[in-house]
């Protein structure tokens, strides 16, 4: 089965990555990065790549793959970040707000906030420095948007030791089907400079107030909602569901040392489509038997478009029942009888056909004999001609039929 869109897809873009982690999404894939073949990477298996200066990279591959990009700068005792990439798509993106102040207040000596937005082919087409409220850009053609942030200090223990922390993330666009966690908390408190989260589109939120796993109120949005520090009493957990765009951000510092800061954008929602019922059908013949005739039903022709049948059950339409894909059954008696097959995929999803056995007393010619007159007639034989053109007779039977008509 597969899932539906957004599936990572047979190219992905990511920038300023240091180590990148690529492994196949559902079957083997062959790797290229930035026109360099990799090789085949099986599923389960990763490729990583280190890189020895940030880097722009460009993956291709035959089969869809999944990718994160990293960075971390052991050097300077940067943070770490680490971003999962997404195929480029076209749409609204919201950009989140600079935070340059509140981390200068609470210790940062230089701050350096910028978004970037890459084209199909990697390259960069935009980049700004974060505005100073949510700001939302539009593009018609497929890109990636990322947000990067750099925040640094002098060590207060170790004065000539400059400390770095730096997240990244990428945004993703309005139309997804996507989920967002926040906690928000109030300035100064548990060590946190700001918290935030910044939405574009529509869903529904639940707050929870005082994170106490109870939901106080919910509502919904359509357009721009943004809630960060100075909007909150105490700390509130916010989730939203819907179709947005958006990120949630925690800077923290102490005793006017940047502690760590933290940008996460939404979670992407991938739905596994409902499976399909399998299609009944079947076979028997001869087409009109007698009585103790031995009848084959065939039930071969019956399949599942996404899986395959693990059960096929027949009833008889005289009381009797049975399983299998191909068997015989007798009737002890003449008349008309609803044959019925119920098959069962390896989903447990079930389907049902039926169709009348018509069991003569006689020889086959005497179910066309409609007036009883002990022959057949032009009339009888051409409704005998047209069930075997609709394949509701067999040859051996049309044939028995016309040796009568040809005696009459």
């Amino acid at each position: 089965m597969s899932y539906n869109p957004p599936i990572p897809g047979t190219t992905l873009i990511g920038t300023n990555v240091r180590w990148l982690y690529i492994t196949p999404y559902e079957s083997p894939a062959n790797v290229y990065v930035n026109g360099v073949y990799y090789g085949t990477v099986n599923y389960g298996d990763t490729l990583e790549i280190n890189y020895t200066t940030p880097t722009d990279v460009v993956i291709t591959s035959d089969n869809p793959v999944v990718a994160v990009a990293a960075y971390v700068d052991v050097n300077t005792n940067s943070g770490a970040y680490a971003y999962a990439l997404m195929p480029p798509m076209s749409g609204d993106y919201i950009i989140p707000p600079s935070v340059a102040s509140y981390a200068i207040n609470y210790g940062a000596e230089t701050v350096s906030e910028y978004y970037v937005v890459m084209d199909q082919q990697g390259n960069i087409i935009e980049q700004q420095n974060l505005p100073s409220q949510p700001t939302l850009r539009s593009y018609t053609t497929p890109v990636s948007v990322y947000v990067f942030r750099t925040f640094t200090h002098h060590d207060p223990w170790w004065p000539n030791v400059v400390r770095t922390i730096s997240t990244a993330t990428e945004i993703r666009p309005s139309s997804l089907e996507s989920a967002l966690l926040a906690d928000v908390d109030v300035t100064g408190t548990h060590n946190r400079a700001i918290s935030s989260m910044t939405l574009y589109g529509s869903g529904t939120i639940e707050e929870d107030v005082s994170r106490d796993g109870t939901v106080d109120n919910t509502y919904t949005f359509n357009g721009n909602f943004y809630v960060d520090s100075n909007d909150v009493n105490t700390i509130t957990r916010y989730l939203a569901t819907g179709q947005f765009s958006g990120s949630r951000l925690w800077f923290a510092a102490w005793n006017y040392e940047v502690g760590g800061a933290r940008e996460f954008s939404t979670t992407t929602l991938l739905t596994a489509p409902q499976s399909t019922q399998p299609v009944a059908s079947f076979t028997f013949s001869p087409s009109t038997p007698g009585i103790n005739q031995l009848v084959t039903f065939d039930a071969s022709s019956s399949y599942d478009p996404d899986g395959q049948i693990i059960n096929y059950q027949w009833d008889f339409g005289d009381g009797s029942t049975a399983s299998g894909i191909t068997l015989q059954h007798t009737y002890s008696k003449p008349g008309t009888y609803i044959v019925t097959l119920s098959v069962t995929d390896n989903d447990n999803l079930t389907a049902t056909t039926s169709r009348i056995v018509k069991v003569i007393s006689g020889e086959i010619w005497q179910s066309y004999d409609s007036d009883n007159d002990g022959k057949i007639n032009d009339t009888e034989l051409l409704t005998a001609i047209l069930d075997w053109l609709n394949n509701d007779l067999n040859d051996m039977d049309l044939l028995n039929i016309i040796m009568k008509w040809l005696i009459s």
